[in-house]
């Protein structure tokens, strides 16, 4: 059985964006402080069974120490509170105006993500 450690982001395995963001997440977490695992591990969910798999597969998912779960735009604002490499700008979106931000810019990237999923053979 695989161990899961805690805090972690679940990505698509199969997706080439979702792979490149977790290549630069692990880039930028120079303490290693955040663990990935693959969203379509199955047993993930048997030991997670409040993780739904439809759901990690549609937008990016994470889980805190304490089990809290962060899901698209909320998980880039997690991130950037304890990754080393870009906590130090973390405070630009302490303000409403950088919440909506990344609302926007997550939601236009995983629009395009999608987009490319649906038209790419091997993806579907």
């Amino acid at each position: 059985m695989n161990e899961y450690k805690t805090p972690f982001v679940l990505f698509d395995s199969e997706c080439t964006m979702c792979n490149r963001f977790k290549q630069i997440l692990q880039f930028m977490d120079k303490d290693k402080e955040i663990n990935y695992y693959s969203a379509r591990d199955e047993q993930l969910y048997d030991h997670f069974p409040e993780l739904q798999k439809h759901e990690c597969l549609d937008t990016v998912h994470c889980m805190d120490e304490d089990g809290k779960i962060y899901k698209g735009p909320d998980t880039v604002i997690y991130l950037t509170k304890i990754i080393p490499g870009i906590k130090k700008h973390q405070w630009l979106l302490d303000t409403g105006a950088g919440k909506k931000a990344v609302d926007l810019f997550y939601s236009t990237v995983n629009n395009y993500r999608k987009s490319k999923l649906n038209s790419c053979e091997k993806c579907k």
